[in-house]
């Protein structure tokens, strides 16, 4: 099956299967994500309290307040990559059964995704964890060892290793970010274990990588249009906003408050049929080169 109608179905199926919207839209929701962290010395507290009138109570529960947002963190981000990959699955799940011409709903759909959520989580997140914790401890070594030898020289010499190290690797992430995207069917709909998906998944796109990469970045492609046309949904928030900061005008604050639910809600399911239809085109490929292994079989 050509690219072109690939891409093709990926839209009919998302357009006309609204279940792959709910899907997606979870997967929009919680698939990104981050937070950072600062150091607070005496002179930060007493600005805070100055500057914006912190109560005493939160300065002197910093700390407390500090652990307890880190564990909600923590929390969400659990939740957050239960749902996404339960998502994930059942996309793939449901697209399947719509190749086998089978009826769907968001019932059949997630019930496979619920059975393999766990498997998923390892493939899509804990493997690519460990493996970028391995990375950083390689790169830790030689850092630290140039830093404490050269010292001020060393740590722009270490800087400049890094920089030339991750670069070199930009091809091995890209060929292991296309291993890992075509091993998600193997666990959903094979069943494999997420390091025999893996294998196979290598096995699976030789000789086609180059059409997979080109695919990939097609999906890519657009899955940013659906967030870059989702995000001018929230032009009057933004309007709402400027009016309060520069203006002082109230009616800025009702508009950001009556608008910014329902606008993000319009953005998540718009962002959620992009998601789908990026996550709906990956599987159809994978089935594709399938077909093809067992053609040439």
């Amino acid at each position: 099956m050509p690219i072109e109608n690939i891409i093709t179905k990926s839209f009919k199926y998302a357009w006309h299967h609204k279940a792959f919207w709910f899907y997606g839209f979870w997967i929009a929701l919680f698939a990104g994500g981050g937070s950072s962290f600062n150091t607070f010395d005496s002179r930060d507290l007493e600005r805070a309290q100055t500057e914006f009138h912190l109560p005493q109570l939160i300065i002197d529960n910093l700390f407390l307040i500090i652990i307890v947002g880190t564990i909600l963190i923590l929390a969400g981000l659990i939740i957050g990559s239960i749902l996404s990959n339960w998502a994930s699955a059942s996309i793939i799940n449901g697209t399947k059964m719509l190749e086998d011409s089978k009826e769907v709903n968001r019932k059949i759909m997630g019930r496979v995704g619920k059975r393999t959520v766990w498997e998923m989580i390892v493939l899509r997140g804990v493997i690519p964890f460990l493996l970028t914790l391995a990375l950083i401890a390689i790169l830790a070594i030689p850092v630290v060892a140039l830093i404490v030898a050269l010292q001020e020289k060393g740590a722009w010499i270490a800087l400049a290793l890094v920089v030339i190290v991750l670069l070199a690797l930009v091809p091995l992430f890209v060929y292991l970010g296309i291993i890992f995207t075509m091993a998600s069917p193997f666990v959903v709909l094979e069943r494999q274990t997420p390091i025999s998906a893996l294998k196979k998944s290598k096995e699976l796109i030789k000789g086609k990588f180059w059409w997979t990469f080109l695919l990939g970045i097609i999906l890519s492609i657009i899955a940013g249009i659906g967030s870059v046309a989702g995000l001018l949904i929230f032009i009057p928030v933004v309007i709402g906003l400027t009016l309060f900061v520069l203006a002082k005008i109230w009616v800025g604050v009702i508009i950001m408050g009556i608008l910014i639910l329902p606008c993000l809600f319009i953005y998540l399911t718009l962002m959620g049929f992009f998601v789908s239809v990026s996550e709906i085109g990956s599987t159809l490929w994978w089935l594709e080169l399938k077909k093809s292994k067992l053609t040439q079989a």
